[in-house]
């Protein structure tokens, strides 16, 4: 990716490492992408949306999970806030979804840390350290899944629907001495 001046200079040069299917230029000179990609949990083919600022530089990004029959082509802003991506699945059919201006699909938030619990006496203490790259699985009662993975420390963000969710937290590499304090919560 690109900008030039009005005269054609080079502004700023990024390299993308997957094919970006649409862009648009936000009201601060940003821009906001669409890019289909593999995930890295399972190859879970996603469609991502992500901002960059005026200068090239990542503000947020977002993935969704996606069927192999659907593709989300082009965003457009709208007028009081956030953003309408429009695609297509079962090639006939139109695909529409609203997120908001920070590429969320919905308004609810759970948030969490995960902890690699040290001296095995599932409470928090002072040796203890982040789950670094540990997956948050999310169920909700109809059996759909929803999996993120944990940052450098141990803290996840999913942005989901109203209703009731299992959570789950397992680390990338399974490991036969690997066990939960808690294997599941009922939120």
């Amino acid at each position: 990716m690109i900008k030039l001046s009005s005269k054609g200079n080079l502004v700023w040069k990024k390299d993308s490492p997957f094919t970006i299917n649409t862009r648009i230029q936000d009201d601060d000179d940003g821009l906001v992408c669409i890019a289909d990609l593999m995930s890295n949990i399972n190859n879970i083919p996603r469609t991502g949306l992500f901002k960059l600022n005026k200068n090239g530089n990542l503000v947020w990004s977002r993935l969704y999970e996606k069927t192999l029959d659907a593709s989300l082509r082009r965003v457009m802003k709208v007028p009081k806030g956030g953003y309408f991506i429009v695609g297509n699945f079962n090639p006939a059919k139109v695909l529409l979804l609203k997120v908001d201006d920070e590429g969320f699909l919905f308004s609810n938030f759970l948030k969490g840390t995960v902890t690699r619990d040290v001296d095995r006496n599932c409470l928090m203490s002072t040796g203890d350290t982040p789950c670094r790259n540990c997956v948050v699985s999310v169920e909700n009662s109809s059996g759909d899944v929803i999996n993120t993975t944990t940052d450098s420390l141990g803290n996840y963000l999913i942005s989901l629907d109203s209703g009731t969710y299992t959570i789950k937290s397992f680390p990338l590499t399974f490991a036969p001495y690997w066990q939960t304090c808690t294997p599941s919560v009922l939120m």
